[in-house]
């Protein structure tokens, strides 16, 4: 798929990009056969479907040139950001510098080390485990995530110029970038809230403030309750909602985010008592993303998307506020200086990109198809009936639906309903002992209209003729696929 770190949530993304391609307004979840609504809404991927259908590419091809423009268009929207607390050029480009690149201390420690912190401490690095931690592993990982932080820098922008000016067309353009983020990714949202809320108390802010901050929340308010709706009455996005993230331990913190938290502290402590709004505006975002960090939200993890904005612009404000000075007096090079500090703060995404290197090269198959499964997939896209369910094992089930815009009975660990116990289901089901009575009951509770026999199926046992009618549609040597004739759907797709 070319991408790094997790392939379910890259093909999760595909499906609905799929859909949308495809002409879809509102999506389904693809990764499961349970009764659901339909009414999934989601602006970035229907855009995304759209771009792939009007430029004819490839839908893998497509979804990394989505990625590489959504990294130009994340860079400006830091540059016009750091506007807000810069005024040099050379400032902002340093500043957007630091928070594209950076990383934190999680280069310092070996796996052994890590996997001890890990058991005895519940010490993790976040920049290695968490790609939401830095911009750059985001712009690595996925678009999903480079949209959401556009949305969240374009909310900040232009709700701190309406605390300002308390123009009204700019509080409008705040309230529709959060709406937006509710419908992208909502819970980013919750990240801006908090920290708008706490900036303004920081503050004291008076009753006019309070308003502009009003109309944001009226204006993007109503994306989260479509969200909360859909999650309430849909079973299928429910069980999704139900998954739980947590945060990690403080420590964690100071490990993922290394010099940058180091510098933040350093500058909230040296700048206590005289702060300007600027300055009050990124603690508040850091001191919010700790609040809500720790609540009892099923979405912790999550909420440590854009975290490295806010350390990343107080750290650059440390630069040029102290250290710039001390140099000078001291006639050391700055610009020395300057490319040190980035160069201590790159490392670890050195260290995730060759260990995911090591482990394509190690395990192919968590990254890659085989051929004759890639080529099986073409053809299942171009010849089989959407809306179609098929049976095949978990891994397989995982790239069906977004390189085929058919449904599986399994294939995400909580986009499936019941994720566990029907990727233990699809495994037993191509096992050479498995019963013939249980595999025939499993059909039809799959609702499959298809059966999939490729190499990770394989991998689990000899071929086995399915114990119902059945008829062979292609077979490439390495990969077969037969259409099933259950008596409910006798005479469905001839």
């Amino acid at each position: 798929m070319g991408s790094l770190g997790n392939n379910y949530d890259q093909a999760s993304y595909l499906s609905w990009i799929k859909e949308g391609q495809e002409g879809k307004l509102l999506f389904e979840e693809l990764y499961t056969t349970e009764k659901q609504s339909g009414l999934f809404f989601n602006p970035f991927f229907l855009a995304c479907g759209q771009f792939t259908r009007i430029t004819g590419l490839d839908m893998i091809v497509s979804y990394h040139v989505i990625r590489l423009l959504l990294v130009f268009c994340l860079v400006f929207a830091l540059y016009l950001f750091s506007g807000l607390f810069f005024a040099k050029f050379r400032e902002r480009f340093y500043c957007v510098a630091l928070v594209s690149l950076g990383s934190g201390f999680g280069f310092l420690f070996s796996d052994s080390a890590l996997n001890y912190l890990s058991k005895s401490f519940n010490l993790v690095a976040l920049d290695l485990w968490v790609p939401e931690t830095t911009v750059f592993s985001s712009m690595m990982h996925k678009p999903l995530f480079l949209a959401a932080l556009i949305c969240m820098i374009l909310c900040f922008y232009f709700q701190l110029r309406a605390l300002k000016s308390l123009n009204k067309y700019t509080v409008y353009a705040s309230g529709l970038c959060g709406l937006m983020l509710a419908l992208v990714h909502p819970y980013d949202l919750a990240s801006v809230y908090a920290a708008l809320f706490v900036f303004l108390l920081w503050s004291k802010s008076g009753y006019k403030r309070w308003l502009v901050f009003a109309g944001f929340i009226a204006i993007s308010a109503p994306g989260l309750l479509y969200q909360y709706l859909l999650s309430h009455f849909d079973q299928v996005f429910r069980s999704w909602a139900g998954t739980v993230t947590v945060s990690g331990t403080p420590y964690s913190y100071l490990v993922g985010y290394g010099i940058f938290f180091v510098l933040a502290a350093a500058y909230a402590w040296q700048t206590r008592g005289k702060r300007k709004e600027p300055e009050l505006f990124l603690l508040s975002w850091v001191l919010a993303h700790f609040i809500i960090a720790y609540l009892p939200l099923r979405f912790e993890r999550r909420l440590v998307l854009g975290l490295m904005i806010p350390l990343g612009l107080l750290t650059a404000m440390w630069f040029f506020r102290y250290a710039v000075p001390f140099l000078r007096k001291k006639k050391l090079p700055v610009l020395a200086a300057a490319l040190s500090l980035c160069a201590i703060t790159v490392p670890s995404h050195f260290r995730f990109v060759a260990g995911e290197l090591e482990n394509a090269g190690r395990y192919p198959y968590n990254y890659a198809l085989p051929a004759g499964d890639f080529t099986a997939l073409k053809w299942m896209d171009a010849n089989l009936p959407k809306g179609s369910t098929v049976f095949a094992f978990f891994p397989t089930g995982v790239y069906i639906p977004g390189m085929c815009g058919l449904k599986v009975y399994a294939g995400h660990y909580d986009q499936t309903v019941n994720a566990d116990a029907k990727r233990k289901d699809s495994g037993k089901f191509y096992e050479k002992d498995a019963p013939a009575a249980f595999r025939k009951l499993l059909l039809v509770k799959s609702k499959a209209e298809y059966v999939y026999y490729g190499s990770f199926e394989a991998s689990i046992g000899p071929y086995r003729e399915p114990p119902v009618p059945f008829r062979e549609i292609y077979n490439s040597g390495s990969v077969k696929i037969l259409l099933l004739n259950l008596p409910a759907r006798s005479g469905s797709n001839q």
